[in-house]
């Protein structure tokens, strides 16, 4: 039968997947004591060492994996259509740690992480982005209000890593969305010819990705993946808010997402995402994946699932998704094959 971890290796378990690179005095005594096996006891450690400085370590580790972001530091744009990029760029993954290390030390729904009216900003990047009023190089929660979108949808690194040296490119971020965002990847492409080099003339940027497209053997993926793209066009090549495209045409980010509906633009679906079911189950496996190190199987989906029920009101944490994924029979068994 599946022998469950001793206190100890759950204390080397629990530092590996939440801290670097190893267990501090009070997981120690606890494991010797036999007290960091009681799931109560566990809960109380999750709680201590994510609202630690050393979970620096997991956001460092877990989140530029999951967004893929950590090519930011090697980004190149052209410096004539974009001067600002090249000094702000150092700070955009700061950007996104800031916003995920929130979630970590407050009970706040972990669908906000997507789409929310606030962010975390330093001096550097509010003036990247236009907004007033933050000064030093700390990042702090600024309230956006209708200035710009929040969450991780809103930021330059997200958005600057599937775009290229001077465009956009609503393709890569249509399916960003669903693999990253949704867990629902697309299959790979069929080999298509290439977009011209040179745009047709009076033709936007939308129109002749339409039709490039038309193909039938095409349409079955783009149906889906392009008016996600496209509804986050308004989102240059280094993530600052634009009204035209990359051929000057204004953007045109409305869409008809199948069996979902029709989207006005970014803040509509994103909005669709935060209500849907897909995401918070979507990051439980990215979690999941980086702290077990495999995907999880029917089973592990089954005691995801009863995490989510025992919610009253709906409503699901970061420290929630950690909490059951350690408790569960797989980190428990992974972590005992591994000594």
């Amino acid at each position: 039968g599946r022998r469950y971890p001793d206190g100890n290796e759950l204390a080397w378990g629990l530092s590996y997947a939440l801290w670097s690179p190893m267990p501090d005095d009070e997981l120690f005594e606890l494991a010797e004591s036999g007290e960091l096996t009681k799931p109560e006891v566990l809960e109380t450690q999750i709680d201590r060492m994510l609202a630690s400085p050393r979970a620096t370590a997991f956001l460092d580790g877990f989140v530029p994996q999951w967004l893929e972001i950590g090519g930011v530091a090697s980004l190149k744009r052209d410096p004539v259509l974009f001067p600002t990029f090249e000094n702000a760029r150092p700070h955009m993954v700061g950007e996104t740690l800031a916003l995920f290390s929130s979630f970590l030390v407050e009970d706040k729904d972990i669908r906000e992480i997507v789409n929310s009216d606030y962010g975390y900003l330093n001096q550097e990047l509010a003036a990247y982005y236009g907004i007033p009023g933050v000064t030093g190089p700390e990042f702090r929660r600024v309230e956006y209000g209708n200035a710009r979108i929040g969450g991780i949808m809103g930021q330059a690194s997200v958005h600057s890593v599937p775009a290229k040296y001077a465009h956009s490119s609503p393709l890569k971020r249509g399916r960003f969305v669903p693999d990253r965002i949704l867990c629902s990847p697309l299959p790979e492409p069929p080999v298509v010819p290439a977009l011209p080099e040179v745009p047709e003339e009076g033709v936007s940027k939308r129109e002749e990705f339409e039709q490039h497209v038309s193909d039938a053997s095409c349409a079955g993926c783009h149906s889906f993946m392009d008016p996600i793209g496209f509804s986050l066009d308004n989102f240059g090549p280094t993530g600052e808010w634009r009204e035209q495209d990359d051929y000057g045409f204004p953007i045109d980010a409305s869409g008809e997402l199948p069996g979902i509906g029709s989207i006005a633009g970014p803040r509509e679906m994103l909005a669709l995402i935060q209500k849907g079911p897909q995401f918070a189950s979507c990051l439980n496996d990215q979690l999941f994946h980086y702290m077990i190190g495999r995907a999880p199987t029917s089973a592990d989906h089954c005691q995801f699932e009863a995490m989510l029920a025992k919610s009253e009101d709906g409503q699901v944490t970061l420290t929630d998704l950690i909490k059951a994924i350690v408790l569960s029979d797989s980190f428990r068994a992974t972590t005992s094959e591994a000594k």
